[in-house]
């Protein structure tokens, strides 16, 4: 999802009151089959943003 701007959104994990989690503006794709898995994961790849710090790069738990 984006914002008004077209910026990524941010989905923020929420806890209901009965215990169980929710993630507001999460989108449901229903798939029939392992094809249509993959296209989902590779729609949801193209709109993942990752970025980084110098500070990550020498952090004692960064990931190589």
């Amino acid at each position: 999802p984006t914002d008004d701007k077209g910026e990524p959104k941010k989905l923020d994990v929420k806890q209901n009151p009965d215990g169980g989690t929710h993630v507001p503006g999460l989108k449901v794709a229903r798939v029939a089959s392992m094809a249509d898995v993959e296209a989902a994961l590779r729609v949801g790849e193209s709109h993942r943003h990752v970025s980084g710090t110098e500070m990550n790069e020498h952090s004692s738990r960064s990931h190589m």
